[in-house]
């Protein structure tokens, strides 16, 4: 009997998610496939329709975000897993398998996760030691010799046990896009549950490929959640007042790169930071809506 529903979220994911919906096909362990498309304006929903017949599309008739988006396939699972897939992820042969195995071994495992390559075949940061830590330099990430309880599993590929993960809840509406699986990583382990990096089962990550071709006003957007994200979730775990400290040194950080690349003449680098520090403002309840030209 399958075990698993596959569950993806698209947004202008046309040129991508083929290669993730095709790396599932033939694979005895998956019982559905759900594609959430957050009202992309691309072909992503024709591709679906004309070359994937077999998978249930659910069109929002809205962007709802990365988190919503998921809630609303999770909430039809009814097998014992879900797989979250990242349309940019393309499962290794075997990867399904190997993470169905590593959860029946760990029961108390409520994410389970493969290790994550680019296509170079390069390892990818998908795990860390601490939530709040952001390990820069490849030498302080160590490739695990077997399977390893983390604090932190990238969501580009998870595998969710759904019966504890019903005891968790799914990913908190508040937030509409950035740091969704940090903040679910903090509440499987802080109701007891493990998370688990398999070492045996593996996925490329074409980073940063979900929604295609990212112009001007899409990246200011992507910076300005990524931040107010950020800030979310370090005052909710954090408190208000580390959140408003957080908030102060940003903004200081921000005005200061987007003066630096203003001067430059460098104009993606200036929507970067003005995305940014928008982020900052909203967070702190002061929008400016000061998009790049």
């Amino acid at each position: 009997m399958s075990k698993v529903t596959v569950i993806l979220v698209a947004y202008n994911s046309v040129g991508i998610i083929a290669r993730a919906l095709a790396s599932l096909r033939g694979q005895p362990d998956v019982a559905s496939v759900i594609v959430v498309d957050n009202c992309s304006t691309d072909d992503t929903c024709d591709l679906i329709g004309r070359d994937f017949l077999e998978v249930k599309l659910i069109e929002n008739p809205k962007n709802d975000g990365f988190g919503r988006a998921n809630n609303r396939a999770l909430n039809e699972v009814k097998t014992p897993y879900a797989l979250l897939l990242n349309p940019d992820a393309i499962l290794e042969d075997g990867a399904l398998k190997t993470l169905l195995e590593t959860a029946e071994r760990y029961p108390d495992a409520a994410i389970i996760a493969p290790m994550l390559y680019d296509e170079q075949g390069e390892p990818d940061h998908s795990y860390k030691r601490h939530v709040f830590a952001r390990e820069k330099k490849r030498g302080d990430y160590v490739l695990p010799e077997g399977d390893l309880c983390a604090e932190f599993l990238s969501g580009a590929v998870w595998l969710l046990n759904m019966k504890l993960m019903k005891q968790v809840g799914f990913f908190d509406p508040a937030i509409f896009l950035y740091y969704e699986d940090d903040d679910l990583c903090l509440r499987v382990r802080k109701a007891g549950y493990g998370l688990v990096l398999a070492r045996g089962a593996a996925a490329v990550h074409v980073k940063g490929a979900s929604s295609g071709v990212v112009k001007l006003d899409v990246e200011f957007d992507r910076q300005k959640y990524m931040v107010w994200s950020r800030l979310y979730i370090e005052k909710k775990y954090r408190g208000e007042k580390a959140a408003k400290w957080l908030a102060r040194r940003l903004q200081l950080e921000y005005a200061f790169k987007a003066a630096w690349y203003c001067l430059r003449f460098n104009k993606r680098k200036l929507n970067r930071y003005r995305g940014r520090l928008e982020g900052v403002f909203v967070f702190s309840g002061a929008s400016t809506s000061a998009r790049a030209a």
